[in-house]
């Protein structure tokens, strides 16, 4: 493969290794011991991680940026803005050594620089009282790692003696989602909350990359769908773009989807067994997402239909609601073209506009959908598969809807109730309606825009 700009691999792991080591005499100068002994075998850790079983042939250079991680701590510590920028940089500068696509780049580029402004815009990654909880198992409940890995034996312990299944209840997830970021945080001292936005970035590029590859390795066998648009679009997507700069779990959450899918379907399956048992500690119907992702990808729509008919009969006998119906098909609806445009205070909030504007490309692309479906210049079969897809992931949302208005807040539940922080429970589907705008603009037989460099 030509690269864009050649610099081969013999000499970046060259350069990375001097980098390493100079950080490394660095931080025992100063006499952070704890980040050498401690933070460099977790850092290695999760390279060698990433190397087998997330990166895809044009991802790989994220391994470089997991390993320099350690260099560019430091300058996050001294200011924000410039420890991000240099991540940024050196990010792209590592993508841009490794592929032949400017493309990949620029939307790239795009992505990071969004997540960057939209950090800067709120100033802080504690955006909820989720958040807040998070992040507090950093600066308050857990003094050193010792205390977290003893905080989760003993869970284990009890959750076996006790027969008591702690780790998959709607709380399990502030238990498990530290797993993920609390080792760093700990082992190279770091006190601010900014930093997560460093995991978030890493593991939503890693989520495009492996869309991309699944997408043009299975559905194209299908249907005329790109997986470089749909990389594109979730690259350029500003609800990616908020909840990669917020301390919550739901970048994470859509990354551990993605990643057991593709670990099934390349038959690893004892990894796919650990992936989705995980993934389901830190959202309990991950699960069910994964196996929407499974039907759409590989194309095998009786595995929706009988999702459909297990989620609207659990829907019914757990709600005993019959507007649960209704609102789903709002709540696909939703999944499209939210927040809602019509309602002039969310033009009023600077920080929801680029996500009302994203709510409105769908929106447009949905109905472009719909003529050349009635035009007949497309298979509506297609459309009506994606659907299916959504219509489960609906029927998903409206159950926890009806739970959260009804059981939780002990309010009436009307027609058009649709429950809380819908918003953020749409990023999940944003792969998909990735899928669905690049079938139809592929349809559409636009002219590639060439780029070079």
């Amino acid at each position: 493969m030509k690269r864009v700009w050649d610099l081969d691999s013999n000499k970046l792991a060259y350069i990375t290794t001097s980098i390493i080591f100079l950080t490394t005499l660095g931080y025992l100068s100063f006499g952070n011991i704890k980040a050498v002994i401690l933070g460099y075998p977790i850092i290695f850790t999760l390279a060698w991680l990433y190397n087998r079983i997330v990166a895809t042939e044009d991802s790989k250079w994220v391994i470089y940026l997991i390993l320099l991680l350690p260099t560019i701590f430091p300058l996050f510590k001294l200011h924000f803005t410039v420890g991000f920028s240099i991540y940024f940089v050196v990010g792209i500068t590592l993508l841009y050594s490794h592929t032949s696509s400017v493309k990949l780049v620029i939307f790239t580029f795009v992505y990071l620089l969004g997540t960057l402004l939209n950090t800067l815009y709120d100033s802080t990654p504690i955006v909820s009282p989720d958040a807040v909880r998070y992040f507090r198992r950093v600066s308050e409940d857990f003094p050193n790692l010792i205390s977290y890995f003893y905080h989760l034996v003993r869970l284990t312990s009890d959750s076996i003696i006790e027969v008591n299944n702690v780790f998959f209840t709607p709380s399990s997830v502030y238990d498990t989602f530290p797993i993920l970021y609390l080792p760093i945080y700990k082992s190279f001292e770091l006190g601010s909350p900014l930093f997560i936005l460093v995991l978030n970035t890493i593991l939503w590029i890693s989520t495009a990359f492996m869309m991309r590859d699944m997408t043009n390795k299975y559905l194209s066998r299908h249907i005329q769908a790109s997986g470089d648009i749909v990389f594109y679009l979730l690259m350029i997507s500003p609800t990616a773009m908020y909840y990669s700069s917020s301390f919550l779990k739901d970048i994470t959450a859509v990354f551990l989807v993605v990643l057991s899918l593709r670990l099934y379907l390349e038959k690893r399956y004892l990894l796919f067994v650990v992936v989705i048992v995980f993934s389901t500690t830190i959202r309990l119907y991950s699960f069910a997402i994964t196996g929407i992702y499974f039907g759409v990808l590989t194309w095998t729509p009786h595995i929706l239909l009988i999702g459909i008919g297990i989620s609207t009969i659990f829907m019914l006998w757990f709600t005993k609601e019959v507007l649960t119906i209704f609102n789903t098909i709002l709540m696909v609806g939703y999944f499209f073209i939210s927040p809602n445009p019509f309602e002039l205070q969310n033009w009023m909030n600077i920080e929801a506009t680029p996500r009302i504007l994203e709510g409105l490309m769908n929106g447009v692309f949905l109905t472009i959908s719909v003529i050349l479906g009635l035009g007949k210049r497309t298979d509506l079969t297609s459309y009506f598969i994606i659907s299916l897809g959504l219509i489960v992931y609906g029927l998903i949302m409206s159950t926890i809807g009806f739970n959260w208005t009804v059981n939780f807040l002990s309010e009436a539940y009307n027609l058009g109730t649709l429950g809380e922080h819908i918003i953020r429970k749409k990023l999940p589907v944003v792969p998909l309606i990735a899928i669905w705008i690049s079938f139809t603009y592929t349809n559409l037989n636009i002219p590639q825009i060439k780029f070079k460099i």
